[in-house]
Order: structure tokens, then C-alpha cells, then sequence
């Protein structure tokens, strides 16, 4: 495929309805013959499905798809496959079928009804498979394959109808990052006018020739990646903070962080009043305010109370008392218990005999007679 047989692509005013609800509102888009046209923005933005009008799996409410001038949608099936060729978001695999078969039938559409591939055909196959490196897959069961792999091999399909413009939707799903940079760059090389959803925009900053940025079904930027990727708009419509960083001359990446808790932009058509970043901004101003009046103690009335109990501060002081002997160790005899009544502290003569605890019984008494004592006999 040569770039001369690359296709000028111009899409108008397409309208497209999604189970009731309008999806895509009046875009505009053009394509360069040869081009890389990448289709960027948020989740829901409406990519799928506008890539879905240009390869008719979805017909649109109104607006024209012409290739090279051509209606693509006036066109009868077989003419419309030879003039596109796509790359669905998701494929289910069919079991039973080996990969080189699977990228014969990219070649249906150059067949009549009753006619099989000749050995053309089955060349060009091949030749697909090894521009994007899956030629030692070609005898594989495609339902064995790895997500990688399977969008490896389906994109070999779509090489094989040998397509005027190219349509690949998120064909970067499922690839390490190597086959990632490869099928970018083989793309590139291919010369086909290429429209390519994607969501990484580093790579689409990279990549891309061109590029369309959707929000919420409608074309709100588009042009050569440097200018259209701005720090306003991509806090506007993705509500991050980038930064184009060169990383060697002429060639850029892109640098994003969050945009919270508040935006620090110096562009002024980045706080307008609906805007993302001025809904951030308006988050984070409230938050200095509540900071700012430092904390808050709410009136709430007291709750109910039960009333105090007598007994609590006797056993709150036995409480107090129990770790403090604890710390202290074990009590030593002469330490009364809490709960035992203080002994009897009565002064007593000091001749008299030592006895224990004040305990006058006759076993002390006899204990402490003394014998020499005893008056002598008459």
C-alpha cells in the first residue's frame, strides 16, 4: 500500500443516536491522505461510536462520511469494505479457526460470492502477519491466543483487505508497551490514511499527525498534536495539570498530575464559570474557608444523665488503691487491709507483757509468770 493510494477522508455535520440519546452532535473532521488521525478524549466522550459510523457498524441520524468524495454510506457492502477497513474496540475469538485463516477473510471483501482465495491472496495474508510480527502464530487456534496476540492477528486482517483508510479503535488494548511502539510506528509507516482512537496522550502526542479531542459527542479541538494538547484544555476537558516536556530536540512528552485539590493555572480561560477546573478552584477555595475559621463546636444540648451514685467515689478510691499496691509490691504485715477495722491504738503500761494484739487469755498469762517470783515457803 502505497501513500498514493491513501484516500482524503471528510466527515460532516454527523449525527449519531445511541438507544434513543443523541451521541454525537453535528462533527466536522477531515483526514489527510496518508494521515494519522488520532481521536482522543474522556470516557463517554462519543469515540467509539463515531469511529463505529466510519467502517457502518452504526448508521448515523444525519451527516456525510465521504472518502475521497465518495458517500461511504451510498456505497453496497463489498465496495464500502474495499474503501475501510476496521479494528473493533472488543472481538470475540471463534474457536476452531487458525490464525491464518483468520486473516485470509480480510480478503473476502475483494472476492465474488462463490470464489476462493487464490495463492495472492493467501500471500498477502502472510505478508500482513509479519508487518505486525505474528507470522509464528499462523498455524495457532486463535481462541488460544492472548489478548495481545488475538489484537496482533486482527489487526493483520485488516492489513489484508488492503484498505484505503484504516480505522482502528483502541488497537493498542491488551499490548505490552513494546508491541505497543511497534504497531505505532508500523502504522505510521503504512501510508494509509489512519483515524485511531486511543487513550494514552503521550503516545497520541507522539504519534499522531493530527488530532480530534471529543467531549461529550462534540469536536472541541483539533489540529497538530502540540497545539491542540494546551495546559487550558487539558485541564478543561480531562481536569489534570500537563506539561510538555522536550525530551530531545523536536520530540515531546507529556507530563499530567491531577488537578486537586485546586487548580494553580495562570490561563485565564481555564476558571470559566461550568468549567472543570472552575469547579475545582471553587472546591478548594472552600476549603481555606473552613480552615481557615478553625474548628467548630456545634450547640447540642447535654445528655441526659443518671444521678451520681453515693458508693462511686469509696470504689473509684479501692480502684485508685489496687494498682498502687500493685506498683508497690507485696504488702508487709503491719499494712491493714482496706476493708479491716484499724487496731485497737489504746496507751498501756510498758512493764507490762508484750501481748500480741491485746489479747488478755490465759495461755499469754501463764506464758509470762516468771518462777524466781515465788514467795518462799512458810
Amino acid at each position: 500500500m502505497t501513500a498514493s493510494e491513501a484516500a482524503r477522508l471528510t466527515i460532516g455535520g454527523l449525527h449519531a443516536r445511541l438507544s434513543g440519546v443523541t451521541v454525537l452532535h453535528g462533527v466536522d473532521l477531515r483526514a489527510e491522505p496518508g494521515e494519522l488521525l488520532g481521536v482522543v478524549g474522556p470516557n463517554g466522550a462519543g469515540k467509539s461510536t463515531l469511529l463505529r459510523c466510519l467502517y457502518r457498524a452504526l448508521t448515523p441520524e444525519s451527516g456525510t462520511v465521504l472518502v475521497d468524495g465518495q458517500d461511504l454510506m451510498a456505497m453496497d457492502p463489498a465496495t464500502s469494505a474495499r474503501h475501510t477497513a476496521a479494528l473493533p474496540q472488543e472481538s470475540e475469538p471463534v474457536s476452531g479457526l487458525r490464525v491464518r485463516r483468520v486473516v485470509v477473510l480480510g480478503r473476502t471483501a475483494h472476492l465474488s460470492a462463490w470464489q476462493t482465495p487464490s495463492a495472492r491472496d493467501h500471500r498477502i495474508a502472510e505478508e500482513a502477519l509479519a508487518q505486525v510480527g505474528a507470522s509464528a502464530l499462523a498455524d495457532r487456534d486463535i481462541a488460544t491466543l492472548s489478548g495481545g496476540e488475538r489484537q496482533r492477528v486482527l489487526l493483520a486482517r485488516a492489513l489484508a483487505q488492503q484498505p484505503r483508510v484504516l480505522v482502528l479503535d483502541e488497537p493498542l488494548n491488551h499490548l505490552d508497551i513494546r508491541h505497543q511502539l511497534d504497531a505505532l510506528i508500523m502504522v505510521r509507516g503504512l501510508g494509509i490514511t489512519t483515524v485511531l482512537a486511543l487513550h494514552d496522550l503521550d503516545l497520541a502526542l507522539r504519534y499522531c499527525d493530527r488530532l480530534c479531542v471529543l467531549a461529550d459527542g462534540a469536536v472541541v479541538a483539533a489540529g497538530p498534536p502540540r497545539e491542540v494538547l494546551r495546559p487550558a484544555l487539558m485541564a478543561e476537558v480531562f481536569g489534570v495539570r500537563a506539561r510538555q516536556v522536550e525530551i530531545s530536540p523536536g520530540e515531546y512528552s507529556l507530563w499530567c498530575e491531577p488537578l486537586e485539590p485546586a487548580p494553580d493555572l495562570d490561563a485565564p480561560d481555564v476558571t470559566t464559570p461550568g468549567s472543570v477546573a472552575a469547579d475545582l478552584a471553587a472546591r478548594g477555595q472552600h476549603a481555606q474557608d473552613l480552615a481557615a475559621r478553625g474548628p467548630v463546636t456545634p450547640d447540642l444540648p447535654a445528655p441526659d444523665r443518671p444521678a451520681p451514685d453515693p458508693a462511686a467515689p469509696d470504689l473509684a478510691a479501692r480502684g485508685q488503691h489496687a494498682p498502687d499496691q500493685a506498683a508497690q509490691g507485696t504488702a508487709t504485715p503491719d499494712q491493714a487491709a482496706p476493708d479491716q477495722a484499724a487496731p485497737d491504738q489504746t496507751a498501756r503500761d510498758p512493764a507490762a507483757p508484750d501481748l500480741p494484739n491485746g489479747d488478755l487469755t490465759a495461755r499469754s498469762l501463764t506464758a509470762s509468770f516468771d518462777p524466781s517470783e515465788e514467795e518462799p515457803a512458810c
